[in-house]
């Protein structure tokens, strides 16, 4: 693949890092209803639709932001 299209110019890994996020956690608790008893693991396993989507909206911005900004 390198001899056909040449070296990466960027290569990223991201994670969604939902146990770090104050953010999410702060949306699953409201979204959810949820007591402040319950823990950040149990918020997401009960939601997991919610927790990818925000996922979603974060990546979503640092591409607009980040690689969408570099190349103008």
């Amino acid at each position: 693949m390198i001899a056909q299209y040449g070296s990466p110019t960027l290569f990223l890994t991201l994670s969604c890092a939902e146990y770090d996020s104050a953010d999410i956690v702060q949306y699953l608790r409201k979204v959810n209803n949820a007591p402040q008893s319950y823990s950040i693991s149990r918020l997401c396993t009960e939601d997991p639709v919610s927790v990818s989507r925000q996922f979603s909206y974060k990546f979503k911005d640092f591409f607009n932001i980040v690689i969408l900004q570099r190349a103008k």
